[in-house]
């Protein structure tokens, strides 16, 4: 089942907490550090000095020992070991929040059989989790941010706010993303949206904010591979199905269930992230013209379009339920939400290699 809450029910809880209250609740003794400010040892790792701070005017947190930081919600899942959705369910119950029935029903269920998924987790070896033959590639390697970086809704980055503000993303969900803008330097005119993976920042991607013809649209940290990694996934993974798309935008524009691998080329090493989360059912939703191949990719030596080699390793890999939609008229991010869920209710079911190869005869 899937669990799901609603936006209106997750401000709800959102505006009705203090993280001030939960975190003291949770044992974590902060103190005055000027007005709507406090310290505190970090609760998640050792240390003497206090590097945890909480603004209460904002309600985030951000530890400088540890690099850990977020809203209340962020706090719960680091804290619990729980997805998002959990969180918010953990916090509604704590404090006495009615949220939809179904959404709490399922929240049950849920709960219930996360222990023992875990108990059967722990048992099994998966790649760069123990043993000496694990791909390097699932270790969280950190990288830096770029140079002159500043959050995002700074008012000194007036022209990427207003991009952001036009393509319809609210300033709190690309705030709660630690999405950031550039003041100057190579990424000057981008919006940087990282992505994090066991509290490190693994890779981050700057997309061109001002619609300037001679720079490339993305650009990414020197050494680092988009395909090491996976955007969304830890709170994705705590739904019933994830939906793959290609880009962040569109994963933003799908839902809180959706990850972006950034290309259609869907790698080894991206599979293995999402079962290691725990992803059993998934649904690709790659851009339309990923069914076909393109004129360099033919130039190259493919011989078959990504759609089809992304849908045959995931068939492959041993995922309970592998679903496929074929979008027409644009990528997620052009059709919108509600018209993706459309195309996502009729994905098609594939279970094997000769199922994926059908479909493109």
């Amino acid at each position: 089942m899937t669990l799901y809450i609603s936006d209106a029910d997750i401000e709800l809880v959102r505006h009705s907490v203090d993280l001030l209250q939960v975190l003291q609740g949770r044992g974590v003794q902060c103190k005055s550090n000027g007005k709507y400010r406090y310290k505190a040892c970090c609760p998640f790792h050792g240390e003497k000095t206090p590097s945890f701070m909480v603004d209460t005017a904002k309600q985030k947190f951000y530890c400088f020992g540890c690099g850990v930081g977020g809203d209340v919600f962020r706090f719960i899942e680091q804290y619990e070991g729980v997805g998002f959705l959990e969180a918010v369910a953990d916090l509604a119950e704590e404090n006495n929040i009615s949220l939809e029935d179904e959404g709490f029903e399922k929240y049950v269920l849920l709960s219930l059989t996360r222990k023992a998924r875990q108990e059967e987790e722990s048992k099994m070896v998966f790649p760069g989790k123990g043993g000496g033959d694990g791909d390097s590639n699932l270790v969280a390697h950190e990288v830096g941010w770029p140079d002159y970086c500043v959050p995002i809704w700074d008012e000194r980055i007036p022209s990427i706010n207003k991009y952001a503000e036009a393509r319809g993303f609210p300033p709190k969900l690309l705030s709660y993303l630690g999405v950031a803008g550039c003041l100057r330097g190579t990424y000057a005119g981008r919006l940087i949206l990282p992505v994090f993976r066991d509290g490190k920042l693994v890779f981050w991607q700057a997309r061109d904010a001002l619609g300037r013809e001679n720079v490339g649209k993305y650009l990414s940290p020197r050494g680092a591979s988009s395909g090491n990694c996976v955007f969304n996934l830890e709170r994705s993974a705590t739904y019933d199905e994830t939906i793959i798309c290609e880009g962040w935008f569109s994963a933003l524009r799908t839902g809180p269930d959706a990850v972006a691998t950034f290309t259609c080329n869907l790698t080894e090493t991206q599979v293995q992230l999402m079962k290691l989360a725990g992803v059993t059912r998934v649904c690709l939703c790659y851009d339309p013209d990923a069914w076909a191949l393109k004129p360099h990719q033919l130039d190259r030596g493919f011989k078959e379009p990504p759609m089809q080699r992304a849908l045959t390793r995931l068939v492959k890999s041993g995922f309970e339920s592998v679903r496929v939609a074929r979008l027409a008229g644009g990528d997620p991010d052009d059709l919108g939400g509600s018209t993706m869920r459309e195309f996502i209710g009729d994905a098609k079911q594939v279970s094997s290699e000769i199922e994926v190869a059908t479909l493109f005869l």
